[in-house]
């Protein structure tokens, strides 16, 4: 796997668009797949709670391809792609460590489930947990509660010297 430039916030068109000049171009056995990394992020708006998709590297595509003179045409002549990150002119791109893939991309386990769709709760009740993400992000409190139906939890957070029960999705949190 490798990292490809293209431009910011056309990144999905992009990858349809090499998708598309692949299949036309009978490719398929030189190319693996294209990975936008992405992290789930809710937020608050007039009193309503929004998890939307954040790009991790924006301006960036993750590539599983075999390299050779075919494909770095059709990645350089597409609309929008730069270059291949750490390729020469001439000189295949070097690839991901297995360290990078799975920072960038290994927030999904090899089935290409994430966490939040998981139905067995990976926290118990008592468990300390601190919130890493929306409006209580930082604080830390106890697991009274397990919803594995909505694959989230109810923890007592400590608001203004009172326990206060707040419901959370499994990746909204994290052990203490």
């Amino acid at each position: 796997m490798v990292r490809c430039e293209s431009q910011s916030n056309r990144e999905e068109s992009i990858k349809e668009a090499i998708e598309r000049r692949v299949k036309i171009e009978g490719l398929q056995a030189s190319f693996g797949q294209i990975v936008i990394p992405t992290e789930k992020v809710s937020e608050m708006r007039k009193n309503k709670r929004y998890i939307r998709e954040r790009k991790l590297l924006p301006g960036y595509l993750m590539v599983q391809v075999e390299f050779n003179e075919h494909m770095l045409y059709l990645f350089r002549e597409t609309s929008g792609v730069g270059d291949f990150v750490g390729a020469g002119l001439n000189k295949k791109p070097l690839p991901m460590s297995e360290n990078e893939i799975k920072k960038w991309i290994g927030k999904e386990d090899k089935e290409g489930i994430t966490p939040t769709e998981t139905a067995i709760s990976p926290y118990s009740e008592g468990d300390r947990l601190k919130v890493k993400d929306g409006m209580f992000s930082g604080m830390e409190g106890v697991v009274k509660q397990k919803l594995e139906a909505k694959g989230a939890v109810v923890v007592e957070l400590t608001i203004f010297g009172r326990p206060v029960p707040v419901e959370l999705e499994y990746w909204q949190v994290d052990f203490a």
